[in-house]
């Protein structure tokens, strides 16, 4: 269930998806119309001489048509954009609403807008932020294990690709074939399960040979990236904060590919409920919006 403020919000995100649409399908028949006036004005001027006052005065009335018509094409690009803008945000909110468990409750958190002077610089400044936490969050990700950490990971992958092999001793009857057989063709899984000491040596010795030495602790590792995570979070909501100011001025601002829908939403999962989401048979829209 949405707080009251998220469902005040998700409203008009819906209306201005509504009105971006519904101005974009004005746009090109008032270009037409303005065709049509500049067709008028350009016949009326073929009957005067150039050096008439009123000649004159109808081409500046012809090229002050022809500015107007080119910019409602701008307004119409831009239009454009925000509209497919706001209906894949839509998309991607239901989506994450669609993913939540059963039960989950979601609280309301408000960002203050931050002190700027410069909105559309504050909100490039904001997303290049954003890039270099998401970049760290993927570095952090990446580090490498404390190597007694992946010789224990390297004992266990032994045992379970032994067990997966599942030997049978077979022949053991006095007039049969002696032998042994698998339940799989994977040469890996044999040399596990009849070898499994020489085989975790081997592994062994390559994470010496091939590990750095400083290998950073698995619940170490979890608490940067939920720390980064956590500041990833709180600056997509400062940059919702700017965009949502940055369009009640008239800026045709796009929301960020995959923006967070917590932040644009301006909620928090409550820790009572958290949980990961179920999986649903929804298609995925990626945001297309600027940034």
């Amino acid at each position: 269930m949405l707080p009251i403020e998220a469902k005040s919000k998700l409203d008009d995100l819906t209306q201005e998806a509504a009105d971006s649409d519904a101005l974009l399908r004005s746009i090109p028949g008032r270009i037409d119309n303005i065709g049509r006036q500049i067709i008028q004005l350009a016949q009326r001027r073929s009957t005067f001489d150039e050096r008439d006052k009123r000649y004159e005065e109808l081409r500046q009335e012809i090229d002050a048509a022809q500015r107007k018509q080119e910019h409602l094409r701008e307004v119409a690009g831009r239009r454009k954009a925000r509209a497919v803008n706001d209906l894949d945000t839509l998309k991607a909110i239901n989506v994450w609403m669609a993913r939540l468990p059963q039960g989950t409750k979601l609280v309301s958190v408000e960002t203050p807008l931050p002190n700027v002077t410069d909105l559309q610089a504050a909100i490039t400044s904001t997303r290049d932020e954003i890039g270099t936490l998401k970049q760290r969050i993927r570095e952090m990700k990446g580090t490498h294990l404390p190597k007694d950490e992946l010789r224990d990971k390297a004992a266990y992958y032994v045992k379970r690709l032994g067990a997966a092999a599942k030997p049978v001793l077979e022949g053991t009857a006095r007039d049969k074939k002696f032998g042994l057989s698998f339940d799989t063709r994977d040469p890996l899984s044999i040399v596990a399960a009849v070898a499994p000491d020489t085989l975790l040596e081997s592994l062994e010795r390559m994470i010496d040979e091939q590990v750095p030495d400083d290998g950073l602790p698995a619940d170490e590792r979890k608490a940067q990236v939920a720390e980064l995570e956590r500041l990833l979070l709180e600056c997509e909501r400062s940059e919702e904060a700017l965009v949502i100011e940055a369009r009640s001025r008239g800026m045709d601002v796009l929301r960020r590919p995959r923006a967070d829908a917590r932040a644009i939403l301006g909620v928090a999962v409550s820790d009572k409920t958290a949980a990961k989401p179920k999986p649903v048979a929804v298609e995925e829209t990626p945001l297309e919006m600027a940034g």
